[in-house]
């Protein structure tokens, strides 16, 4: 009698699995021994889990997972926070990932996909968060260094405010950048000063166009995301020559997409190019709605430059090639409950109020409220203490800043009256708090 005819996995025992990929596929078994790997495990996950596979598929499938295990087995690992990726739109580039360490010795890994395999199943990270990574470095031909990601060991996600405070203790300000950190991992921390495109080149480099505020990926199954360029207010440090200009760019991604963690990016940018054709008036929203913005971003120093004009004499710029971006702690914590509260003991009041009866004796004058004078104080010093909150960010001297400069960073439509008597109020605070320190 003839016996069973044998096509699937499924049609032999794990012992006669093993005895074909001995036979069949010897060096990757010897391989894994000499690296130490136990195979079983893999074994019994490819026997069950694939039974309805030929026995060529199971061969195939069986290397390319011995293959993975040897890379384990002899990895280094990295530990951090992972902050986004980054790769270039039309270009055969890898995928880059920023490792992010509390000693500010920042590393670049490499990837060519979006999706980082763990425990054997490949998934792409939406979130910051402490990661464990197994690598591989590896040298080119050119002398070239790179931190292949073979795996992710470990990984806890972070919120956003609490990745925001951690990253906020290891941020600088763009004029504690020098020319030493170009093509280095930097977080960055800054006031949005104005909102630009991102220019398309051509094969020479020339400017052919330039990108809408938001764009897809080139991924089979495209992801838009936001693409314009954050120029930063300049900064300066005590004794530098000239100030610095930090840009954040945020280019269009051909598999990578930024981890844009400020949800109202997105609805601005939605909304100018549901607006606007004109990728050069879509920015207009965009500044309109993010100028005066406290925000911390990460990415690599593309290129520090110095320049001379007579408008601002010696200027230094900072582009920063970016794949994060969220709101320094605080930026926007809105006190709705107090409001909320507020508004119902107002209302409260009222009803009390229409339901007491009338009194024929004579009413006693209402209790007066804040005179004008009072309300102009008090809003004076609310507008000082962020004029403060303000230098104290940047690392500047409030003497610096012009009634101009708080109307646009600060004080939005205040009379100016009101900015000049902050502005005033906070110099002369800055100046007692400097002699204090003495």
């Amino acid at each position: 009698m003839a016996g069973k005819e044998v096509k699937r996995v499924k049609d032999v025992t794990l012992s006669v699995f093993e005895s074909f990929l001995k036979k069949y596929e010897p060096k990757s078994w010897e391989d894994a021994e000499r690296a130490g790997v136990d195979l079983q495990e893999t074994l019994r996950k490819i026997h069950t889990g694939n039974a309805e596979m030929s026995f060529t598929v199971a061969r195939s499938l069986f290397k390319s997972h011995v293959r993975r295990l040897i890379d384990e087995a002899n990895a280094t690992q990295v530990s951090g926070i992972i902050a986004g990726m980054r790769d270039q739109y039309g270009r055969n580039f890898p995928i880059k990932v920023p490792i992010l360490k509390s000693n500010g010795e920042h590393e670049e890994l490499t990837t060519w996909d979006s999706k980082i395999e763990q425990g054997g199943v490949k998934e792409e990270i939406e979130w910051p968060g402490l990661a464990v990574i197994n690598i591989k470095e590896v040298v080119d031909d050119k002398g070239r260094r790179s931190l292949n990601i073979i795996s992710l060991e470990k990984f806890s996600p972070m919120e956003p405010r609490e990745f925001a405070e951690k990253i906020n203790k290891i941020s600088r300000v763009p004029a504690e950048f020098t020319k030493d950190d170009e093509y280095t991992v930097v977080v960055v921390k800054g006031i949005v000063d104005r909102v630009t495109t991102v220019p398309q080149f051509g094969e020479n480099k020339e400017v052919v166009g330039h990108n809408c505020v938001i764009e897809p990926n080139a991924r089979e199954v495209p992801v838009p995301h936001p693409v314009f360029q954050l120029q930063l207010v300049a900064t300066q440090m005590e004794g530098q020559i000239g100030d610095t200009v930090g840009r954040l760019v945020f280019n269009r991604f051909r598999h990578a997409k930024p981890m844009v963690l400020i949800e109202d990016i997105f609805a601005l940018c939605n909304e100018a190019v549901a607006r606007y054709r004109e990728p050069s008036s879509q920015v207009d929203i965009l500044q309109n709605g993010l100028v005066g913005r406290k925000v911390l971003a990460v990415g690599v120093v593309t290129k520090y430059n110095t320049t001379h004009n007579d408008k601002y004499g010696e200027r230094n710029y900072v582009d920063i090639g970016c794949c994060c971006i969220v709101d320094v702690p605080g930026e926007n914590d809105y006190a709705i409950d107090e409001l909320v509260k507020e508004d119902a003991e107002e209302q409260a009041e009222d009803e009390i109020e229409e339901e007491k009866p009338a009194k024929k004796t004579t009413k006693k004058p209402a209790k007066a409220g804040k005179s004008l004078a009072e309300k102009k104080q008090s809003k004076v010093a609310e507008v000082c203490e962020k004029i403060l909150e303000y230098c104290n960010t940047l690392g500047v001297d409030p003497g610096e800043l012009t009634v101009e400069d708080v109307s646009k960073y600060i004080g939005g439509e205040l009379p100016k009256g009101v900015l000049k008597a902050a502005l005033d109020d906070a110099i002369e605070k800055f100046a007692g708090e400097g002699e204090e320190s003495e």
